[in-house]
C-alpha cells in the first residue's frame, strides 16, 4: 500500500504538468509569450512530467 501513495503523487505531479505544456501551448499560439521562451518552456515541462510517469511505473511495478 505504501507504493500506491507514491504512484498517485508521482500521477499528481506529471497531471500538473501536462496541464502546464496546455497552457504554455495556448499562450504561445496566442503570441502572448514569444516563441523562443515558449518552446523551452515546453521542452522543460514535457522533460519533467516523463520523469514522473517513469518514476509512478516503477513503483507500480515494485508493488505489483
Amino acid at each position: 500500500m505504501g507504493n500506491n501513495n507514491n504512484v498517485n503523487k508521482n500521477t499528481k505531479y506529471a497531471t500538473l504538468f501536462m496541464t502546464l505544456i496546455i497552457i504554455t501551448m495556448i499562450i504561445s499560439v496566442s503570441r502572448a509569450i514569444p516563441i523562443y521562451i515558449g518552446i523551452p518552456l515546453l521542452l522543460i515541462f514535457i522533460g519533467f512530467e516523463s520523469f514522473f510517469i517513469s518514476k509512478a511505473t516503477k513503483a507500480k511495478k515494485k508493488g505489483d
